[in-house]
């Protein structure tokens, strides 16, 4: 993971509900993500891979989750590229050994874009304050 401005980074520490998998978790978050962007201009974005963002087929966020058993919480994190400099990608991460289906061999430049590049009319710290006052909300309802 490349940081750099322009990105919103999310943390999310919650209690995971009996049974609730992996997959569970990521789609209730990234659910919620994709109603607070659509809400005031629709992108268009899917969920691919097994934790990924994308808008036209090209990563917007990438995330992780890591799972303790007792007590039974998550921590999820996820960076997503608003309005950041994607080129630096490319200078500081090799090609992964592993990578989805979707990402069909591209490099990291041309598999990844941003929200402004898919002309999204908000900055990054629009949508860090929108998650901000926002985020917990949806989730704490999708229950």
């Amino acid at each position: 993971m490349v940081l750099s401005p322009g990105m919103v980074i999310t943390v999310v520490v919650g209690r995971r509900l009996k049974g609730e998998r992996p997959a569970d978790i990521f789609n209730r978050i990234h659910d919620a993500m994709i109603v607070l962007i659509d809400h005031f201009q629709t992108m268009s974005i899917l969920k691919a891979g097994i934790s990924d963002l994308t808008i036209n087929g090209r990563k917007i966020l990438g995330s992780s989750l890591y799972i303790q058993q007792t007590p039974p919480l998550y921590y999820y994190q996820s960076s997503l590229m608003v309005d950041s400099d994607k080129s630096l990608i490319d200078s500081y991460l090799s090609y992964p050994l592993k990578e989805p289906a979707y990402r069909q061999g591209r490099s990291h430049e041309t598999f990844c874009t941003t929200l402004a590049e898919e002309g999204f009319l908000h900055s990054a710290g629009f949508i860090a304050r929108l998650f901000n006052e926002q985020l917990a909300l949806r989730l704490s309802l999708s229950r």
